[in-house]
């Protein structure tokens, strides 16, 4: 369960477009600033509807990428570097949603791409 979530917004992306590699904001909101620690994509278009799209995401163990059925959901850390690939045919919907944890201990989150040297590499190969 949460803590709390943001206003969910819906995306939609027609041929030629996309959203560039970004990290999400890590506080959201104007009168009540929430801390997104969490974010979410919740995909809506049939993936047979459309071409590219995918949900790439730049995890410690390399690239991945979703391109899921509608009601399915990516939930991933927020400071995690991730993409919309541009589309190509069709149309893409997402609902896009941040959430703030429970979190045990004060202090940012720990990111696993700095926290422990040689950590990602370690997983790739165990992977292999």
């Amino acid at each position: 369960m949460p803590r709390h979530i943001a206003a969910f917004r819906i995306d939609r992306y027609r041929v030629g477009m996309a959203y560039g590699n970004h990290l999400d904001n890590p506080l959201i909101g104007d009168s009540e600033t929430l801390r997104s620690d969490i974010s979410m994509t919740v995909f809506l278009s049939d993936p047979a509807s459309y071409d590219g799209g995918e949900l790439r995401l730049e995890t410690p163990f390399g690239a991945e990428e979703a391109k899921l059925c509608p009601g399915d959901a990516v939930v991933y850390a927020t400071v995690v570097p991730h993409e919309a690939v541009e589309i190509a045919r069709g149309v893409r919907v997402a609902v896009i949603g941040w959430l703030q944890s429970y979190r045990a201990r004060p202090g940012p989150a720990p990111d696993p791409r700095r926290d422990e040297p040689g950590a990602a590499q370690a997983a790739r190969d165990r992977r292999r």
